[in-house]
């Protein structure tokens, strides 16, 4: 493998040769097309020294998605640079194009505090009130209420109670 490797270059071969065996695959591929974007992709990979990562990691926490109008999340951040890390330590190992992974020395973003919301009052009454059987006794239905039950935590847990479906 030649030396004269680019970001681009290494990120699609690790895209055909690594990234294609993991569950993720999709998902990294995402990650992948995003990193391929960067003026940094345009570098050697050989060249790229923790600075540039820094550089990256900062301006990407400031881009603005434009889907949603929000900046990039620390956790998508934290994501690419697993994947750069990843890329660099098989480009050292197994392809010896570069000696050092630039990524190792470069700190991630912090992640944000995980949800601490509580039912309201109100949204536990309403919960309340669709849990009630409408026909007693029948097994169907105590499947039902258990389905209901199952689907009311995910969204509680998943922090959409209160949001309308297919948002």
């Amino acid at each position: 493998m030649s030396s004269d490797l680019t970001l681009s270059e290494g990120l699609q071969r690790y895209r055909e040769k690594v990234s294609i065996l993991k569950k993720g695959y999709v998902q990294e591929s995402y990650r992948i097309d995003q990193i391929g974007r960067c003026s940094l992709a345009q570098k050697r990979l050989h060249e790229i020294a923790s600075p540039d990562i820094a550089a990256y990691r900062d301006q990407r926490l400031i881009q603005v998605n434009p889907r949603t109008g929000k900046t990039i999340s620390a956790a998508t951040v934290r994501l690419e640079m697993s994947l750069l890390s990843n890329l660099f330590d098989v480009a050292r190992i197994e392809w010896g194009v570069t000696e050092l992974n630039p990524v190792a020395n470069v700190r991630k973003p912090k992640s944000p505090p995980g949800r601490d919301r509580r039912l309201l009052p109100r949204e536990e009454r309403k919960i309340l009130r669709h849990c009630h059987p409408r026909r007693h006794g029948s097994r169907s239905d105590q499947w039902s209420q258990i389905a209901f039950h199952a689907q009311a935590l995910h969204a509680f847990t998943c922090g959409t109670v209160g949001e309308k479906a297919g948002r």
